[in-house]
């Protein structure tokens, strides 16, 4: 009996036959868990044009955007604990009636069935709520009122203050002319302060009543222009009081 005995070549070519199978089932594993390739981005960008041209599409995504819009403007005007109760309420109740507007548009948006019906249900959905244009102003000239009440708050709040600082200046022998500098300084700013509210009080007074109607048919523009520019002079003048009241404290409590 011969024993067969293996030749190098032949033992080569088995080596060889292991690396090329040990090869193959190392590299395997990582051509299968290669992820999968993002789709190209004109699709994307064809799939965004194409809902732009879809009057039914962007108007259900436009209500979406106003009726967070509305909640996001009640939710400021909840915290607004320094208004008068009757401005706070009168305004929450409005933007809760805007919210249930917009689910009704929604609800008819969604019915239409030509691209006609979409649009023209999507301009009575602006219209009839002018949320950004009449909602958005009578929000700020809330909070407005809120951060000169606030304030003026303070402001009463700080007498106390005041009265301290007066009497320690006394004590160091801080001269009388200065003290009553001071004292008129003070009472000065506080009037300045309690103008602002009276202003910031008027414009909530002649915003809440406003309807979108009004704003529809050109009615509100002028009302809507000076209550913005009132607003915003009056936030600033509370701000400004306010840094003054402080400076007024301080200075008097470094005189010697």
């Amino acid at each position: 009996m011969h024993t067969i005995k293996p030749s190098r070549h032949g033992l080569r070519i088995a080596v060889a036959s292991v690396g090329v199978a040990a090869a193959a089932f190392t590299f395997a594993p990582l051509a299968s868990a290669a992820t999968p390739t993002s789709p190209p981005p004109t699709t994307t960008a064809k799939a965004k044009a194409k809902h732009r041209r879809d009057p039914k599409a962007r108007c259900l995504a436009d209500e979406t955007k106003l009726e967070k819009t509305v909640k996001r403007y009640a939710a400021h005007v909840h915290k607004a604990t320094g208004v008068p109760e009757v401005d706070r309420a009168t305004l929450i109740g409005q933007l809760d009636h805007v919210g249930a507007t917009l689910r009704l548009d929604r609800a008819a948006i969604e019915k239409a069935k030509t691209k006609a019906e979409a649009a023209k249900e999507c301009k009575e959905m602006v219209t009839s709520t002018r949320v950004y244009e009449l909602y958005g102003a009578k929000t700020r000239a809330v909070l407005a009122e809120n951060r000169v009440a606030k304030a003026e708050k303070r402001a009463v709040g700080s007498d106390a203050r005041m009265d301290k600082i007066i009497a320690r200046a006394e004590k160091r022998g801080v001269s009388a002319e200065a003290i009553a500098d001071a004292k008129a300084k003070f009472a000065d700013a506080k009037a300045h302060l309690a103008d602002a509210q009276h202003q910031v009080d008027g414009v909530v007074a002649e915003l809440l009543p406003i309807t979108p109607a009004q704003v529809n048919d050109g009615s509100a523009k002028a009302t809507l222009a000076h209550a913005r520019t009132q607003e915003k002079a009056a936030a600033a003048d509370a701000k400004a009081i306010r840094a003054d009241l402080k400076a007024i404290r301080t200075d008097l409590a470094k005189k010697h």
